[in-house]
C-alpha cells in the first residue's frame, strides 16, 4: 500500500533589468498563440527524478542574461557520439514547469510550429534567477550522431515564467563548444512555439556523456515495455513484459508532449486501448517504476 501511495502521488503531483525584454516587447501573445496554447497545456512535468550516469560532461552555453521570455530554441552539432542528458536553465524565482523538445535538423524555419518537433520530457524546477543554472530534473538518455545538426526547443510552460538569456550577434553562428559538441545562437520567445526573437543565447548548461546510451540501471536492462500493433488504428495494447509486482505510473503523450492518460498498473498487459478518436500521428509511453522510466513510441492510422 505504501509503495502504491508513493507511485500514485508520483504519477499526479504536478504544477500547482533597465532594457525591456522580448515578454515586455511582444504584444498580443495570448491571442497569436491561442490555439496553440490549448493544445498543449497537457504538458506537465513527469515528476521522477532519474539520476545521470557517471562521467558526464558539461558545456556552458552562456551566463550574461540581459534578456528574457518563456524559452529558447538553438541548434548543436555533436563532433562525436554523445548521449544528451538534461539542461540547466537561468528561472526567475519560483517553481515552474519546463519542457525539452528536439528535432532531426535545424530549428531554423520551425519556431512557429509544432510540426516535426518531438517531447523528450519535463519537470517543475525552482528558478534561482539569472546568472544560476537550475538542473532541469530528468535523464533524457537521447543519442546523438556526430556531425548531425540537432535543433532544441527548452522552454518554460506557464506564461509567466522568466527564462533569461542573452542577444546574440548573428543567428547560427558558434557560440561555444568543447571537445564533443557545438552550440550555436538561436532564438527566443514565448510558448508555446512563438520563439521569434533573433538571435538570442541560451542561457544554461548542456549535460551529455561522452559515447552512446550503456550502462543503463539495471532495471532498464531486464525489462521490456512493447506496444502492439505499430502502427496503430483502432486499438492498442501495451505490454510491460515483465515488470515486477509493483505499482507502475503508465502515461501517454501525444506528438506535442499533451498527457493523454495516465494511470497505475501493476505490470502485464494493459489493454486494449480504443483509438477510434484519437488523432494520427506518433504518441509516446512511458512506463515509471520504483523511479526509473521505460519509453516506446506508437503511430495511430486511423
Amino acid at each position: 500500500m505504501q509503495k502504491f501511495l508513493i507511485s500514485l502521488v508520483a504519477c499526479f503531483w504536478g504544477i500547482l533589468s533597465v532594457a525591456q525584454t522580448d515578454k515586455q516587447l511582444m504584444q498580443g501573445y495570448s491571442v497569436d498563440v491561442a490555439g496553440k496554447k490549448q493544445s498543449l497545456t497537457g504538458i506537465e512535468q513527469s515528476n521522477h527524478l532519474k539520476n545521470l550516469r557517471g562521467g558526464c560532461d558539461t558545456l556552458v552555453t552562456e551566463l550574461g542574461a540581459g534578456n528574457s521570455f518563456n524559452g529558447n530554441m538553438f541548434d548543436i552539432i555533436p563532433l562525436n557520439m554523445i548521449t544528451l542528458e538534461t539542461f540547466s536553465v537561468t528561472v526567475d524565482p519560483g517553481n515552474f514547469n519546463v519542457a525539452i523538445f528536439y528535432r532531426n535538423g535545424s530549428y531554423v524555419g520551425n519556431e512557429t510550429s509544432s510540426t516535426g518537433w518531438i517531447f523528450l520530457d519535463s519537470a517543475v524546477i525552482t528558478g534561482m534567477g539569472d546568472s544560476i543554472p537550475v538542473q532541469v530534473p530528468v535523464n533524457l538518455g537521447l543519442s546523438l550522431l556526430p556531425f548531425n545538426t540537432y535543433g532544441f526547443y527548452v522552454t518554460c510552460t506557464h506564461p509567466d515564467a522568466i527564462m533569461h538569456y542573452t542577444d546574440g550577434t548573428t543567428t547560427g553562428t558558434l557560440h561555444t563548444s568543447d571537445a564533443n559538441l557545438e552550440f550555436y545562437e538561436g532564438n527566443g520567445g514565448a510558448y508555446p512555439f512563438n520563439v521569434t526573437f533573433s538571435p538570442r543565447v541560451f542561457n544554461g548548461n548542456i549535460i551529455y556523456c561522452p559515447g552512446p546510451v550503456t550502462g543503463i540501471n539495471e532495471l532498464s536492462t531486464t525489462l521490456t515495455l512493447d506496444v502492439y500493433p505499430n502502427p496503430a488504428n483502432n486499438l492498442v495494447y501495451i505490454d510491460l513484459g515483465n515488470l515486477p509486482n509493483v505499482p507502475v505510473c503508465l502515461t501517454i503523450y501525444d506528438a506535442l508532449g499533451k498527457n493523454i492518460s495516465t494511470k497505475i498498473v501493476s505490470g502485464g498487459t494493459v489493454g486494449p486501448l480504443h483509438l477510434e478518436d484519437w488523432k494520427n500521428g506518433v504518441y509516446s509511453v512511458h512506463a515509471v517504476v520504483e523511479g526509473r522510466v521505460l519509453r516506446a513510441r506508437f503511430m495511430v492510422l486511423n
